[in-house]
């Protein structure tokens, strides 16, 4: 039950069960939000060279680039011949991370080589 004023004159209604649905339907407006709902953004993965993994974030893809190791000379030695022939660039980048050429072997140089090329391949992919 509600009494409503008047506003054509000093009396008052009262209005109760469907009358006051109607009443209330024809008077008020709908509640606008006062906040714009804004669209889920799209969720960032991550994806690299050599791997079909999708990546959840940047930092697990790193965990993942880390943990990749070129073991055994042979393995070493034939990933060098292929991709760093002249181990210009693993040298490289053995010197940039503070290595001394003593402390180095062929597993070493590419394992660096190749966590560089994986981290160098990363890619974004935008999933709603």
């Amino acid at each position: 039950m509600a009494i409503i004023a008047q506003e054509d004159s000093k009396y008052t209604v009262e209005l109760t069960g469907q009358d006051l649905k109607d009443y209330i339907e024809k008077r008020v407006k709908p509640i606008q939000p006062t906040k714009k709902i804004q669209e889920p953004e799209e969720e960032t993965k991550y994806t690299m060279a050599d791997t079909e993994e999708v990546f959840n974030s940047y930092d697990d893809a790193l965990e993942y680039i880390y943990a990749e190791e070129i073991i055994y000379y042979n393995r070493a030695m034939e990933y060098l011949s292929e991709h760093d022939w002249s181990l210009r660039e693993s040298l490289s980048l053995a010197h940039d991370f503070g290595f001394q050429i003593e402390n180095l072997t062929s597993e070493t140089l590419a394992t660096i080589h190749y966590q560089d090329f994986l981290i160098n391949s990363l890619e974004e992919i935008n999933t709603p």
